[in-house]
């Protein structure tokens, strides 16, 4: 008897099949072809490449049942075709920016930290869960919200060739801040009711000269409005002339005059 020949076609799907000795690359390198005998080990088979995947060996089915490798025997008495079978990299890479608003209520171009992660090639991702809460303040700053492109997502997959980028934003959260002239008056127009503004986390504002008639200005006092809590922002008293500068806290604060 003459032993039968068959062609053999390595399908690789969406990879690719580099030049292999004893093949014919076909279709754009997505298949290639060889002659083998019936009865006789199929030899040197191919190792295709796709981005963001592991190449997990041949098989005979579409669904993977059998698998193919270069001692299995040919048992097929036809033309056939295997197929190349892909697991998804576990570590495909992605990046994650940050962005913290600034005291003026805007985010600044350059992000404030940037991590270079790796994960799971098409697996779906929440983007909160990366998340720095470095960057959080009780009271001060906030997460609020992330990005792939333009759009606001919370969960988003991780793309095989490694070129997802997700933005995270960080909001920075306003308080109210009221000057208390405490029986004295803003000297600019004579004002003596208490002066009410609402300010970022973090903000420094100028407070200007008051006076009061027959008093003199030593000192400011500077506590939580509601709850008359411990101070959460800074003031720097300056002497001459007797003004300051106010570091909005994380609550909403009163500074009184001490007259």
């Amino acid at each position: 008897w003459q032993v039968n020949s068959y062609v053999v076609t390595a399908d690789a799907g969406a990879g690719l099949i580099l030049q292999i000795e004893g093949w014919e690359i076909q279709d754009g390198n997505h298949t290639a072809t060889k002659t083998v005998k019936f009865d006789s080990p199929y030899g040197t088979l191919p190792t295709p490449r796709k981005i963001g995947y592991l190449f997990d060996g041949w098989y005979f089915e579409e669904t993977y049942q059998n698998v193919v490798i270069s001692t299995t025997i040919v048992k097929t008495a036809d033309n056939h075709t295997i197929y190349a079978k892909w697991t998804p990299d576990p570590n495909t890479k992605f990046t994650v920016y940050h962005y913290v608003m600034d005291t003026q209520g805007a985010y600044p171009s350059l992000a404030d930290r940037t991590d270079n992660l790796t994960g799971t090639t098409d697996s779906t991702i929440t983007l909160a869960t990366f998340k720095q809460t470095s960057l959080e303040v009780a009271g001060g700053i906030v997460y609020k919200e992330g990005k792939v492109g333009d759009q606001v997502v919370t969960t988003t997959i991780i793309l095989p060739d490694g070129s997802l980028v997700i933005k995270l934003y960080y909001e920075r959260l306003q308080h109210e801040a009221t000057i208390d002239a405490n029986k004295g008056y803003r000297v600019s127009d004579n004002k003596t009711e208490p002066v009410t503004n609402t300010y970022y986390y973090g903000e420094t504002i100028e407070v200007p000269e008051y006076r009061r008639t027959g008093y003199t200005l030593t000192n400011y006092m500077l506590k939580g409005t509601e709850s008359d809590a411990e101070a959460t922002g800074t003031f720097t008293f300056n002497t001459t002339p007797k003004t300051g500068t106010w570091t909005i806290g994380t609550q909403d604060e009163t500074l009184s005059m001490v007259w």
